[in-house]
């Protein structure tokens, strides 16, 4: 983990936060409409329902696990910390 001046500090974090923030706003925005979908019984999922599902399901996990790899490379956390 590399050190940082608390100069940098004080600017990661705000940012950060604010870079959490939308993210989890915009994942909780897709997985609320991932659920919607979901739960319309009038609706046959079909082959091209699925795989729109499953990109969007991709791209909040590499969405997700881009903040965590920030926090990680900005020294907030250590990597594989619970």
């Amino acid at each position: 983990m590399q050190e940082q001046s608390t100069i940098d500090s004080q600017a990661l974090t705000p940012a950060t936060f604010l870079g959490d923030y939308r993210t989890m706003l915009n994942v909780s925005i897709a997985q609320r409409a991932i659920l919607s979908v979901l739960m319309d019984g009038t609706m046959p999922l079909t082959d091209f329902h699925r795989h729109g599902l499953m990109v969007a399901m991709d791209e909040m996990i590499s969405t997700l696990e881009g903040r965590a790899e920030l926090l990680v490379d900005a020294g907030y956390v250590e990597e594989g910390a619970e």
